[in-house]
């Protein structure tokens, strides 16, 4: 019983300790801007969802006229739990530039940067899941 209990502690420790380093490795090797089609229509949409009240994009960002809603303003392919999921850290890059006036290249560089970063918890949260299995 004793060997059962000492054994999980260490399985915890050690997932722990595996999603701190994930989360390490994820932040000094991030590029801390956004690169992909999928990424960038997401952030639109948390950003228009946080300042306009509207899951529309700002516009027709992926180039097709299929994803034009019969309002005529276009919308993503992707759904909205990505952008749901990016409203903390959009929030809270807002409000560090807010606080510390810092800028960097365009208004929303920094917002787009703390964004970006919310997806090292989620690849840090699926190593350890793994590990958990």
């Amino acid at each position: 019983m004793v060997g059962v209990v000492v054994r999980r502690v260490v399985s915890s420790e050690a997932g722990g300790w595996l999603f701190g380093l994930s989360v390490g490795i994820y932040l000094f090797t991030a590029g801390g801007s956004l690169t992909t089609s999928d990424a960038v229509v997401t952030f639109d949409v948390t950003r228009n969802m946080v300042e306009r009240g509207t899951v529309a994009t700002s516009g027709n960002l992926l180039g097709l006229e299929a994803f034009r809603g019969a309002d005529g303003r276009y919308y993503s392919p992707f759904g909205i739990g990505q952008s749901l999921y990016n409203i903390p850290f959009y929030l809270a890059g807002k409000m560090f530039v807010g606080v510390t006036g810092v800028t960097a290249g365009r208004p929303d560089s920094i917002p787009k940067a703390f964004v970006a970063l919310g997806q090292v918890l989620v690849g840090a949260f699926i190593i350890w899941q793994i590990y958990r299995l």
